[in-house]
């Protein structure tokens, strides 16, 4: 074989392999642009999950305190407002 002919050679092979490595570079990247949006979706997913097992149960658990605290507040006022009136009903005569 002579000089010329391994160039021609090498050019093909360069144009084929650099042809390959295009098509694998496109399709790695169109599979990546396909993957990604399922990816985050299943970390969002994760995340809304550790949400509701860790921080839920425990907003749950603050809400029932503040109800629990709201219905003893609203006792003393009503008690209160009892002793108020008994006040004012004591004043008046």
């Amino acid at each position: 074989m002579t000089n010329e002919t391994n160039n021609r050679i090498r050019k093909i092979l360069f144009n084929e392999i650099s042809l390959v490595a295009s098509l694998f570079a496109i399709a790695f990247g169109a599979f990546l642009w396909i993957t990604k949006p399922a990816q985050d979706t299943a970390l969002l997913d994760q995340r809304v999950q550790m949400i509701e097992e860790n921080h839920i149960p425990h907003l749950e658990e603050a809400i029932e305190k503040l109800i629990e605290k709201d219905a003893k507040q609203d006792k003393l006022i009503h008690e209160i407002d009892i002793k108020l009136e008994r006040i004012i009903t004591i004043l008046e005569k």
